[in-house]
């Protein structure tokens, strides 16, 4: 499918690191209802107050603005796909480069997700009409489908999420006894016929694992170990997820977090200067 990125280098020119601004608190704070979205029983409200607070507290995610990382996949220990990201979570704007799946370069910003307004570049060249169309329709489902990865947890309770405790299980992979969420939709989303189950670490209030059922004819299945996780800037990520037969893994690394960051970002192809190795 993709084979190289093509790395952002310049982007980080007029971007600022983010450091912690919040008090140490503020993983404590209780999110009131208003504050929420979708439905949830009581057992799944508070298991997803728990993990949030076990991975920095939503205040502390939602307050930080502008977050990058790579999304790649590895088949049987061969990198097969990658994709960068650059996200202004406050004000929808969004970048996504990589390689398509006919090798070619191409880059996509959004000046407006919810409106799918942007511009694109394949090999250097500007798209217009239906290949800017395609273009914009490819980045925005690389977007939808690479942050879930990175951040799910998160999403719990979003519009839309209907979110259920589904007791203890006994995780297949693991073995271990884990507490476990039921998400499903209500018809919201590219795919609002997907189901996943959250498994979470009692201990750590961590996800283990997910499994999930996707939409579709195929109702294609999956289960991955959410692994290798790091704090960024007092925000816990799982870099690696890890199929059931250790064949295939996503990889969801290469996190920052910024304060400031120049506008070029998310209108300009020219950051676009190199391949990494």
């Amino acid at each position: 499918m993709k084979y190289r990125l093509i790395l952002i280098l310049g982007f980080l020119i007029g971007c600022k690191p983010k450091t912690p601004t919040l008090p140490e608190a503020i993983s404590n704070a209780v999110m009131s209802e208003s504050d929420l979205q979708g439905e949830a029983d009581s057992a799944s409200a508070l298991w997803t107050k728990k993990v949030w607070d076990a991975l920095g507290g939503k205040q502390r995610f939602d307050e930080t603005r502008y977050i990058s990382f790579d999304f790649s996949v590895v088949s049987n220990g061969k990198e097969v796909s990658k994709h960068r990201h650059v996200w202004d979570k406050h004000r929808n704007r969004y970048r996504v480069e990589g390689k398509n799946r006919a090798g070619e370069v191409y880059s996509v910003v959004f000046s407006d997700l919810n409106e799918k307004k942007g511009a694109a570049w394949v090999n250097g060249q500007i798209q217009s009409g239906d290949a800017l169309k395609k273009q914009l329709d490819y980045g925005y489902g690389r977007y939808i489908n690479d942050t879930y990865w990175l951040i799910m947890p998160w999403k719990w309770r979003d519009d839309g999420v209907r979110l259920r405790y589904d007791g203890t299980q006994k995780d297949s992979i693991t073995g271990k006894t884990l507490q476990t969420l039921h998400l499903s939709f209500a018809q919201v989303g590219l795919t609002p016929g997907d189901q996943y189950w959250v498994m979470i670490d009692p201990v750590t209030s961590r996800m283990e694992s997910w499994k999930f059922l996707l939409q579709g004819p195929d109702a294609e299945k999956g289960h991955y170990l959410w692994q290798d996780w790091v704090s960024v800037n007092g925000i816990s990520f799982s870099t690696t997820k890890t199929s059931g037969d250790g064949k295939r893994k996503i990889l969801t690394d290469n996190i920052r977090t910024y304060e400031v960051m120049s506008d070029s970002v998310f209108l300009s192809p020219e950051y676009m200067i190199s391949t990494r190795d």
